[in-house]
């Protein structure tokens, strides 16, 4: 009998609004209910909550702010009673006096009793009940995010593909796309992503962190300094501090980084950047430190030095230049102890989120690349790391040593291509996309290096 009286009560309740031609003063009996289910609520006394509740929302029908800020207390009261097709009913009414009144939007609720409202709203009703009220609309949004945060990252990322293609206006699935982007190192990709959208909050953030990792940094700065709350970030934090080193501002990199929480800025990823902070400081103040004046009255001659006596010894020769490195032949074959660390840093770099974890993996495989020129398995690994950290010289340097077919790995020789590109060797990589385009999958990321490396053939 209960379950059919409620609905039938919550639907008169929500139709008399309606017709009360002169709002009254909401009875001092019902506002001491609503009082007391609030406390009944907060001491987690559901089911007495939810009486009281139930009777105080039936007094404040003229009062929509009231009436809605009680019946979503009595929501999450009946909830945490089970009872399912009541608080299901509640819910329904919730969305109903505030697509006509915007009694909820106006309600005096403390924010944490509102998100929980909306979070229960959210998980109850179907997306076309809440689509009705437009402050509930941005529920569907969250809803999705927090079920796409459940996925892995392979099947997040196709879901976040079909929604950025089914809602182009939605700028959430870019961003959370080219934050997937930043995180395989794909940071030209991700700065793509981005292009168009409004350069402030976390779309500023992100596309700094592109620029920073593209090595562009002039044009990183103003967009992490656009960041706002999330500047303090670990993720956004190291970039901008890096490019601010790079750039020579020192005493602005120094302010960045005191500014920091102590947390984000005692991280261990910081360390080497306040090291090379340190130094970078240290240098310029060699650099400007003046010259040691001359005593007052010594002639010229006074701090020359004098000339070696025969009996001295003579200065020591400079040393003969180094012999140059024997040629190693290509196609050499490594060692068992270097076939077990390019397996481990191949395990690096497919298990690195972002491009700041390879330091050490790039400075291992550039040196030993650099000591076996012509072992092409060494080249191919610190190529591809060099790629992923955006180092597109280094990239072009040894992906070019390491013989690449591209019948095998296409992706290395469209790396290849990107690299030479950015290093601005045209030439050259039209020769090795040449090889790789007809054997590589296509996606925005290939087309859009397809047309600007091919674009003056093109004509587009």
């Amino acid at each position: 009998m209960k379950r059919t009286i409620l609905p039938l009560f919550l639907t008169i309740l929500t139709a008399t609004i309606a017709t009360v031609a002169v709002a009254a003063p909401p009875d001092s009996f019902y506002l001491d209910l609503l009082r007391e289910g609030e406390r009944a609520l907060a001491r987690g006394e559901v089911r007495a909550a939810a009486r009281d509740l139930r009777l105080a929302c039936f007094g404040l029908l003229d009062e929509p702010p009231l009436l809605a800020g009680c019946l979503g207390q009595l929501l999450l009261a009946q909830h945490g009673a089970g009872s399912g097709d009541e608080t299901l009913a509640t819910a329904t009414r919730l969305v109903e006096v505030e697509e006509r009144f915007e009694g909820f939007s106006r309600a005096e609720l403390p924010a944490a009793t509102r998100a929980a409202i909306e979070e229960r709203l959210a998980a109850l009703l179907p997306a076309e009940t809440l689509a009705r009220a437009p402050a509930f609309a941005a529920l569907l949004a969250q809803r999705r995010v927090a079920r796409l945060a459940t996925l892995p990252e392979r099947e997040r990322a196709r879901e976040l593909e079909r929604l950025a293609a089914a809602e182009p206006a939605e700028p959430r699935w870019r961003r959370e796309l080219a934050a997937i982007d930043l995180d395989r190192g794909r940071a030209a990709e991700a700065l793509a992503r981005l292009e168009g959208l409004p350069p402030e909050g976390h779309t500023a953030c992100l596309r700094g962190e592109a620029l920073a990792t593209l090595g562009r940094c002039p044009e990183a700065l103003p967009a992490l300094a656009a960041c706002g709350e999330q500047a303090s970030a670990l993720r956004f934090a190291r970039p901008r501090l890096v490019c601010l080193v790079a750039t020579g501002e020192l005493d602005a990199a120094v302010a960045h980084l005191e500014s920091l929480p102590p947390a984000v800025r005692d991280d261990a990823s910081l360390r080497r950047l306040r090291r090379d902070l340190d130094r970078a400081r240290r240098r310029t103040r060699t650099a400007e430190a003046p010259e040691p004046a001359a005593s007052a009255g010594a002639s010229p001659e006074a701090s020359t030095p004098p000339p070696a006596t025969a009996t001295e010894a003579p200065a020591a020769a400079p040393p003969p230049p180094p012999a140059p490195p024997a040629v190693e032949p290509a196609g050499s074959k490594p060692t068992s102890a270097e076939r077990t660390r390019l397996d481990a840093l191949a395990g690096q770099l497919a298990g690195a989120r972002r491009a700041g974890e390879l330091d050490a993996a790039f400075a291992e495989a550039s040196a030993l690349a650099d000591r076996r020129p012509g072992l092409a398995e060494a080249q191919r690994v610190a190529g591809e790391i060099a790629y992923r950290m955006s180092r597109w010289r280094e990239a072009a340097t040894y992906l070019g040593r390491a013989g690449l077919d591209p019948a095998v790995r296409p992706e290395l020789s469209f790396y290849l291509a990107v690299a030479r590109f950015e290093s601005g060797d045209l030439e050259g990589a039209k020769r090795a996309l040449a090889g790789a385009l007809p054997r590589l999958a296509p996606s925005p990321f290939v087309d859009s290096y397809r047309r600007r490396i091919l674009a003056p053939e093109a004509g587009d």
